[in-house]
């Protein structure tokens, strides 16, 4: 298995070259991250979140899932990169107003109705 780590001046590096059936949609060839530490087990421990998230991203893009300007966003924010917001709109979307509380109801509660509305079914 691949880690996606290299090792430059003695500090390990994540590397993920963009696939190549996304190379026209998302503008950079490679994806590159700074793991700062050089230790092998704590980089290859700090690289998996930014593999899964990125192909976790690809994988939303073929699908049709997001635009290529929200696989870039998605890329950079996890990157921890500074996010150029498209629009106006976009800007607006990701401020949250207005939201309500969710309330839990407890797990006893929830096992007594199923309990309740199984009951007449069973023998």
């Amino acid at each position: 298995m691949s880690t996606h780590l290299i090792s430059r001046n003695g500090h390990y590096h994540f590397r993920l070259r963009t696939p190549s059936d996304l190379l026209g949609i998302i503008p950079q060839r490679e994806i590159m991250r700074s793991l700062k530490t050089a230790d092998i087990r704590t980089a290859k421990a700090t690289a998996l979140p930014y593999l899964q998230g990125i192909r976790q991203t690809a994988t939303l893009l073929r699908a049709k899932f997001i635009t290529p300007e929200q696989a870039q966003e998605s890329i950079e924010r996890l990157l921890g990169r500074k996010v150029k917001l498209s629009s106006p709109v976009a800007a607006e979307s990701d401020r949250v107003t207005n939201v309500e509380p969710v309330v839990a109801t407890p797990l006893a509660t929830v096992v007594g109705s199923f309990l309740k509305d199984k009951e007449h079914d069973w023998t």
